[in-house]
């Protein structure tokens, strides 16, 4: 059995063996040099030690609290032997290793050792006193309390959704990956088990390791110092999927894991060894890890997948890469037609597109999006296939991405209008009148533009840099505001998104009127957000940072003499606000100040 390392190469064993005399700086380095967390340990390991004013004596002899704690990340662990067996949302107090610990310290215990044999896979990232994780007993009691796949999938997405906001997951997104994942290969090759996992089980196993490259690619999911050497500590998982583990330390290897996955379902249903199809939602999950893993090659393996889910749905499968393709049993095209792309694949295509130039991009955009339109005519307005206001998001968002805008206050924007960033704003725009249209012609409210498309087209138009696009997204503003007054749909009503759109589009010109139309927009913001909590009602009108950041930066590019007073002024408030709501979403930043 091998130790969770996510980055020990046979090349580095010998770097591992560390003498007790090396220093505590050459520790942390070396330590570094071998964690994929490079900086952030760095980062916390320094600040831990600078912080400790005590010292501890070693079981080999003795020293300061800095080398004892470098030393359990720099030391080999010995090698246990643990079977996954169950999953407990908190440390387990039959283990004593972790015992004397604090009780706040967050755990990520995949799998604990303990006398009497029990085995446990931990799934916690939060801290010890948090009961919202799901306790499920040992492995064969964990059968009998879930006796069928349904409920065994239910208990897995639970898991999946600790992952629902990726900005905000505390915990080490990859060792409660591997746990999840480990618990279904202990069910596959289980052959007493009542029950097989079926393609929602892969799905949602996809579903985690997608997220996890999500929240990697955002910065966050590595847990916490303390959280790190609880893992070293602590972690172990099965042989067959520890190679495998050992070597995923990033967004893109999180994204290329679920490859594999899917890669191993298409050739195992191929040669007939299961009966489990992959389907489009299969492929959908592979795709969105790519998409949000930011690896630089993520767009071609989105376009890849997005291949073969239309060549092998129509065609079926002609080769996969292996000689020995007369083996294979499910290669028609009608074992595969549940993998043909639908309106979600079309999206995350058309996202794939992102990275390149404007013209280069439009051309592919558009062709796709025939295509889709083409398919949905041809099926009878088969509902997987409408080009609703979600694929056109997808084309405003894609086109959105790495276009040339200005910083504002000055510059060609402001004497041209046919630089990118106007031809981008634009294009958006087109975009947004024409699905407009669309609704009004079908009254489908699948069609209809919401939040999230206007609040794009606000902020491409605010992007510019230039007071012309930025009276341009006023009048969306006041359009959006005017809708949802007048039909009361709240998928119109602007969030804080919206107004931090519109501020910073005032902010980015040095019109006398921007900074008083950027309070005065502050100023909505907070009277809807103080209505929405005074009615009990669900929001996304919470104030942020960046919004308040906005409007600050309207008034230091005045020429107004009272300025410093009126920016001082908003500054203060995002302060106070900070105070009384302790959520770092208010905190003002660097820039704020």
């Amino acid at each position: 059995m091998q130790r969770l390392n996510r980055t020990e190469t046979p090349s580095s064993s010998a770097a591992l063996s560390t003498s007790t005399s090396t220093s505590t700086s050459t520790k942390l380095k070396q330590c570094v040099r071998r964690n994929t967390t490079s900086s952030f340990l760095l980062i916390n390991v320094t600040l831990f030690l600078w912080g400790s004013s005590t010292t501890c004596t070693s079981s080999n002899g003795g020293g300061s609290t800095s080398n004892i704690m470098i030393d359990a990340f720099m030391q080999p662990h010995p090698i246990r032997h643990c079977t996954p067996i169950s999953i407990h949302g908190r440390l387990s107090s039959s283990t004593s290793t972790s015992a004397s610990r604090d009780s706040h310290w967050p755990t990520t215990k995949l799998y604990s050792t303990t006398s009497n044999n029990e085995n446990k896979i931990h799934l916690s990232g939060e801290s010890n006193g948090d009961d919202s994780d799901s306790d499920i007993d040992d492995y064969n009691n964990y059968l009998s309390n879930h006796p069928d796949i349904r409920s065994f999938n239910d208990a897995l997405q639970e898991i999946a959704s600790k992952y629902s906001d990726t900005r905000r997951v505390q915990f080490d997104v990859i060792s409660r990956a591997a746990a999840a994942e480990a618990l279904v290969k202990k069910l596959e090759s289980d052959p007493d088990a009542p029950y097989r996992p079926n393609i929602n089980t892969y799905n949602i196993i996809l579903k985690i390791w997608s997220k996890s490259a999500h929240s990697l690619a955002e910065g966050h999911g590595r847990g916490d110092i303390n959280e790190v050497f609880h893992a070293l500590d602590d972690v172990s998982v099965p042989d067959d999927l520890m190679e495998v583990v050992n070597h995923i330390s990033s967004a893109k290897d999180a994204a290329d894991h679920c490859s594999t996955i899917l890669t191993s379902l298409e050739q195992r249903y191929l040669r007939g060894d299961t009966l489990v199809e992959p389907n489009a939602h299969t492929y959908n999950t592979v795709m969105d890890g790519w998409s949000k893993s930011r690896a630089k090659d993520a767009s071609q393996h989105v376009q890849d997948l997005f291949l073969r889910m239309s060549q092998w749905s129509s065609e079926g499968v002609t080769t996969t890469g292996d000689d020995d393709t007369g083996s294979l049993v499910h290669t028609d095209a009608t074992y595969w037609e549940q993998i043909k792309p639908n309106k979600i694949s079309y999206s995350l295509a058309i996202q794939s597109y992102r990275r390149r130039t404007f013209s280069n991009k439009m051309g592919d955009i558009e062709s796709l999006v025939n295509t889709l339109e083409q398919e949905y005519e041809d099926s009878q307005h088969d509902s997987t296939l409408k080009p609703d206001i979600g694929v056109a998001n997808a084309m405003i968002k894609t086109y959105m991405r790495n276009a040339d805008y200005s910083s504002g206050g000055g510059g060609k924007f402001q004497q041209s209008m046919t630089g990118t960033s106007w031809k981008t704003a634009k294009k958006v725009n087109d975009i947004y009148i024409q699905w407009n249209k669309k609704f009004k012609n079908t009254g489908d409210i699948d069609f209809k533009p919401n939040v999230i498309t206007t609040t794009m087209v606000i902020d491409a138009f605010g992007r510019c840099g230039d007071i012309n696009a930025t009276e341009k997204a006023q009048g969306i503003f006041q359009s959006m505001i005017k809708d949802w007054q007048e039909t009361g749909d709240d998928r119109l009503k602007p969030s804080s998104k919206t107004f931090t759109a519109i501020i910073t589009a005032w902010a980015k010109t040095k019109d006398p009127r921007s900074p008083h139309k950027a309070e005065e927009l502050l100023s909505l913001m907070e009277e809807m957000y103080a209505e929405d909590v005074k009615e009990g009602r669900p929001t996304q009108l919470l104030p942020h940072s960046q919004t308040y950041t906005a409007a600050i930066t309207a008034w230091s590019r005045s020429l107004d003499n009272t300025k410093p007073q009126r920016a001082l002024r908003i500054l203060k408030k995002v302060i106070d606000l900070h105070k009384n709501m302790n959520d770092k979403r208010i905190k003002p930043t660097l820039i704020s100040f």
